[in-house]
């Protein structure tokens, strides 16, 4: 069997505030992106597209989002192209509140199958979906008892069987992010699966480095423009050869041209005159490319970012972000060091609270700017769940 692994497509996604060309063109992204999936899928003559979770941006989708969906996935269906679903965070399901979800809507429309798993009698019970003698477990995302469910379906599969999980996840790294694993759990799976199809996280990565049998794919579009991971689209394997193909999707997804570089001016005139030469040779496709500028400061005086902003948009950029850092003012009196760059603000301030917020204190900055984002996004569920796990942390540490 031909399978496709995809995941985090955030269908319905839209920047912050919603408004104006740059809104619109990004929401449409989203969709452009999951069709081009489709039509290589259709392409390779893939037998399974498997989803691995956050299909959707949002568990509560507008009409269009839903029409748009249904249109793209009708394309796997008149094809004979199975596809297998879980959900993520973005589009989680709640135990006894499925009817509510249009995940579920989906699949009684006959668009996917969804493998479940459920808690009954002091115990997990693992429902896959079985196609071709393959068995496919799902559990969606498990949040804080990711690590629980994982070693509990590892004992519940028969290694005689041919496995592939899906399961919205990925392995943790040094900067915090709920709901992540550590690589020794995915351990426990060695030689009882083909493949474990992984998402939650937005670039490539695979595990083991040896023989690796875990996979994320990456998503198929920034999902956050500071995402520095390029290395994102699908991957295609095949149960019988054990072969991959990795499909890169940085050809089909918008160009975002991150530029940074250091300040040399002294005065607001001299930086003005500085930023044009910057930006002069850039190669920018009007109404189409993301910029993201960040600069850094030598010296201390007032820049005007709007203005930097208008002068890449008027040179065609669709969308323009600058950031600007400062160096830190030497120390005054008995204030301290004092920095523009609001992440160490935040970190000297928690280091003087001799708790155990302090003995974390790059941690906790790295949470909170996620915790601003998040309530920016109006994503409350993550939210809690990422404050809930950053607290568990710090009270078991």
């Amino acid at each position: 069997m031909k399978i496709m692994h995809i995941s985090d497509i955030h269908l319905g996604r839209k920047p912050v505030g919603g408004q104006g060309l740059f809104a619109k063109k990004r929401y449409e992204d989203y969709f452009k992106a999951f069709r081009k999936a489709i039509e290589i899928a259709i392409e390779k003559k893939v037998d399974t597209v498997l989803i691995a979770g956050d299909i959707f941006d949002k568990k509560e989708l507008y009409p269009e989002v839903l029409e748009k969906t249904e249109n793209i996935l009708k394309n796997l269906k008149e094809n004979n192209i199975n596809c297998v679903v879980i959900e993520g965070n973005h589009d989680n399901i709640y135990f006894n509140k499925e009817v509510e979800s249009w995940i579920i809507y989906l699949e009684k429309k006959g668009y996917f199958k969804r493998p479940t798993y459920y808690f009954e009698n002091e115990k997990y019970i693992f429902e896959p979906v079985i196609i071709n003698n393959i068995y496919f477990w799902g559990v969606g995302y498990p949040g804080a008892f990711v690590d629980e469910v994982l070693l509990e379906l590892s004992d519940f599969i028969d290694e005689k069987e041919e496995n592939i999980i899906l399961v919205h996840t990925g392995i943790a790294k040094n900067d915090f992010l709920a709901g992540t694993i550590n690589g020794d759990i995915l351990n426990n799976f060695k030689g009882k699966v083909k493949y474990i199809a992984g998402g939650h996280l937005h670039s490539y990565a695979e595990y083991p480095k040896e023989n690796p049998y875990f996979f994320l794919p990456g998503s198929l579009e920034y999902w956050d423009l500071a995402e520095n991971g390029e290395k994102k689209g699908a991957i295609i394997f095949d149960t019988e050869t054990m072969e991959r193909e990795f499909i890169t999707f940085k050809d089909f997804i918008r160009k975002k041209i991150d530029i940074k570089f250091e300040v040399e001016s002294n005065n607001i005139n001299q930086f003005q005159e500085e930023f044009i030469k910057k930006i002069e040779d850039i190669k920018i496709e009007k109404e189409e490319d993301i910029v993201i500028v960040e600069m850094t400061f030598k010296k201390y005086f007032f820049i005007d970012i709007n203005w930097c902003e208008k002068a890449l948009e008027e040179k065609g950029a669709l969308k323009a972000i600058v950031k600007s850092k400062y160096p830190k003012i030497e120390k005054q009196g008995s204030i301290g060091d004092i920095s523009k760059n609001i992440e160490e603000i935040e970190k000297d301030i928690i280091i003087e609270w001799e708790n155990d917020f302090s003995a974390n204190s790059e941690e906790t900055v790295k949470v909170l700017e996620k915790l601003k984002n998040l309530q920016e996004e109006k994503q409350e569920d993550i939210f809690i769940d990422t404050f809930d796990q950053f607290l568990e942390k710090i009270v078991q540490s």
